[in-house]
């Protein structure tokens, strides 16, 4: 069974390094080290927030993933599990931030309790840019000198950079939520969310179809025109999705993971797997994915 490593900074296992106030660094210090691949990890009392001036960094977050295309500002809380591939030409940098130190500027900014409580990925828009790059350039201009009042210095601008990541992340959601969704949008997100219940079941898309009060025509069409794929090929995908994490993070045969996902013939599973995956269920448990 593969563990996910807890690290207090990605490579120096928990309490090896104990930031001061914070911790800076550029993603290029970072990920050269690693070959550009920061693996799955997870902190245990670390936040942070990353700033990437520059596109095509593949990222996972938790059981999200994509690939921007933008400049990027992203928060993540502990434990949240993340991993990056970054391109040789990256430009970013990262601020690690104790959870305390979130937690009381929280209450001394009088932000949302639940504000940073789960990982957050914001494009910015130029004007955004200009703001995190002048936050972002300050703390790495505090960091490398030796002014009196360091600490009281680096302390206000994480405070500054908290406020301009909440404001965005609000000003993005009103925009959001400004436009009401379609009903082909509305339809998709409601099949998504059964399709989180019941992926390990064997039911059909017939089953989501009735459960929208659908055709399964109608659910056909709103998947591939919003989500770009059929029913059977999400509900395919969201098994092995579970397939993978359960090779990886548990003890249990293949077999048994191929019954757990309502899969009732062992080989087709193997073959499946294989096919989308590129390796067997056992190749890819001993593998570094």
């Amino acid at each position: 069974m593969s563990i996910i490593p807890t690290y207090a900074l990605y490579g120096q296992y928990l309490d090896s390094v104990t930031p001061q106030y914070l911790h800076y660094e550029t993603i290029l210090d970072r990920s050269i080290e690693h070959n550009w691949t920061i693996k799955p990890h997870k902190h245990q009392r670390l936040c942070q927030i990353f700033f990437l001036r520059s596109g095509n960094v593949k990222i996972k977050l938790g059981d999200w993933e994509g690939t921007t295309k933008t400049p990027v500002a992203i928060f993540i809380p502990p434990p949240v599990v993340h991993m990056f591939e970054f391109p040789k030409n990256i430009d970013g940098s990262i601020v690690t931030l104790e959870l305390s130190h979130i937690h009381r500027s929280i209450k001394n900014l009088t932000l949302p309790k639940n504000m940073f409580e789960q990982a957050i990925l914001l494009p910015c828009q130029q004007d955004e840019v200009v703001t995190f790059e002048r936050i972002f350039q300050q703390i790495e201009t505090n960091v490398l000198d030796n002014k009196d009042f360091k600490n009281a210095s680096l302390q206000l601008l994480s405070e500054q950079l908290l406020v301009s990541f909440a404001q965005l992340n609000t000003s993005q959601k009103n925009e959001n939520s400004s436009r009401p969704l379609s009903r082909q949008e509305d339809r998709a997100q409601e099949f998504v969310t059964l399709l989180e219940t019941h992926f390990g079941s064997a039911k059909p898309v017939k089953f989501y179809a009735d459960q929208l009060n659908i055709s399964t025509v109608q659910l056909t069409r709103t998947c591939k025109n919003i989500l770009n794929r059929s029913p059977n090929d999400l509900i395919i995908s969201r098994k092995l999705l579970g397939a993978k994490k359960l090779l990886k993070f548990s003890q249990h045969s293949i077999s048994e993971i191929a019954h757990t996902l309502s899969f009732n013939n062992i080989g087709y599973f193997s073959r499946l797997f294989k096919l989308k995956n590129g390796l067997s269920p056992s190749d890819y448990r001993n593998s570094d994915h």
